[in-house]
């Protein structure tokens, strides 16, 4: 509606461009009109209207063009290597594929809590055991994320699974040991 009015202010000087009239001092003059209820109520009706306000704001004619308009910064310093599969330009989407896959049976869990039930079997086998962290992560086949997972090792001590006794070195905590066997003891003998 407001780029109606523009036009129309505009196209009522003979020979004005309609480029010329300014989206800022149009939206201005519309909300003083609203604030003012100009040309609302018809006693209050007066030259002041939007149609006026844009005409008064008209911006200078633009400058002609010697030269064709051109990109002068890419999108892109480095254009995309033509072997790499990707294509140079943009290309419409056809179809889409969704292809769902089961977890393999065989993987390390990846979850923290299959993760925790393996590390609380693998320290229940000796459960008088100091474990190094570096140990547990080898039992779980873990090579990649071996420091979140010591960070999920400093998660379960605070929970009350583990003990640390030493940097990087647990212990099963009191509650965990299976019913027979012996809590470790952190005395020398």
């Amino acid at each position: 509606m407001l780029r109606m009015a523009m036009t129309d202010a505009v196209e009522s000087l003979p020979g004005a461009d309609p480029d010329r009239a300014s989206f800022t001092v149009a939206l201005h003059a519309a909300r003083d009109q609203v604030i003012r209820a100009d040309h609302i109520v018809p006693e209050r009706a007066h030259n002041r209207g939007l149609a006026a306000a844009i005409r008064s704001g008209l911006l200078p004619p633009r400058r002609a063009r010697t030269s064709a308009r051109k990109v002068k910064c890419p999108t892109s310093r480095y254009p995309a290597h033509p072997t790499s599969g990707h294509p140079l330009k943009s290309q419409n989407v056809t179809s889409l594929a969704v292809v769902l896959r089961a977890q393999p049976a065989s993987s390390p869990a990846n979850t923290h809590g299959g993760q925790r039930n393996q590390v609380l079997q693998i320290m229940r086998t000796a459960p008088s055991q100091i474990w190094h962290a570096r140990d547990l992560a080898a039992a779980l086949g873990i090579t990649t994320r071996y420091d979140s997972f010591c960070v999920q090792l400093g998660r379960w001590t605070r929970e009350g699974l583990l003990n640390k006794v030493a940097n990087a070195t647990y212990t099963l905590a009191t509650d965990w040991l299976p019913p027979d066997a012996q809590p470790f003891n952190q005395e020398p003998s």
